[in-house]
């Protein structure tokens, strides 16, 4: 019996294969997109990728990293594991900080 079921967030089938299920990376993606529609987010997250060096055993530069991260977000290539979790990872540390509101005070 053939079981080509996927497992928790990504596939993992009994043929062997390691790829992530369409409706994880597609909720993935969606997510993924929103975090990086502000002007720049994915210049600087490319910027962070260069400095860091070598992830899927390739270094790459920081246009060569945008030009990727662009090519993942418009779905036209699907991003490993490895680089999946160190976006999330990198993504998470970011967090979304919210500027301190100055309170009017006291009028007198």
């Amino acid at each position: 019996m053939r079981i080509d079921r996927c497992l928790a967030s990504h596939t993992l089938c009994a043929m062997g294969h390691d790829r992530l299920s369409k409706p994880f990376l597609e909720t993935w993606l969606r997510r993924t997109k929103k975090q990086l529609a502000g002007s720049g987010r994915i210049s600087e997250l490319a910027l962070i990728l260069a400095r860091e060096g070598a992830i899927e055993g390739e270094a790459m530069d920081q246009s060569q990293w945008r030009v990727k991260l662009q090519e993942i977000l418009e779905g036209e290539i699907e991003p490993s594991l490895e680089l999946l979790t160190k976006l999330d990872s990198l993504l998470a540390k970011r967090g979304s900080v919210k500027p301190k509101q100055e309170s009017d005070g006291f009028l007198f």
